[in-house]
């Protein structure tokens, strides 16, 4: 990974992020493994067919570029490479609030309110590992 200033800009994005995570508190709820199922599969989902859509119209500029961290994802005909980072910064968040629930209580009962957003983050991911091996032959690596 080159450390570049887009790649630098994203690291920072995701300090904020795991910083967020573990300064806010949520309410002590607990989600199913269904709900965090629903999360996951709506990011999946939606990456794969919504944000694909944008690749997929007819003057869409060419190359396609996989998500990369050295990419700005500020790149308008680009759509993965902001959703990459959104993603990201989603599994970082979950993370970090994770990591300060178990901090403060030593047990679990079920899986924490913020579990939502890792799940979300990482359907996104699936979501566009499986965008990009459904369409090998238009994604290019930068």
């Amino acid at each position: 990974m080159l450390l570049n200033r887009w790649s630098l800009m994203r690291m920072g994005i995701l300090a904020f992020a795991a910083v967020n995570g573990f300064d806010l508190a949520f309410p002590v709820h607990s989600l199913s493994l269904g709900d965090l199922a629903f999360f996951a599969v709506g990011g999946a989902l939606g990456t794969r067919y919504w944000v694909f859509r944008s690749y997929a119209r007819s003057d869409a500029s060419e190359p396609w570029l996989v998500p990369s961290w050295s990419e700005s994802p500020f790149q308008l005909n680009q759509p993965f490479q902001f959703f990459h980072l959104a993603a990201w910064a989603f599994v970082v968040f979950f993370l970090a609030a994770f990591v300060r629930k178990i901090s403060l209580n030593s047990h679990l009962n079920g899986l924490p309110v913020e579990a939502m957003f890792g799940a979300f983050g990482a359907g996104m991911l699936i979501g566009m590992k499986w965008a990009v091996m459904s369409c090998k032959d238009k994604f290019t690596k930068t």
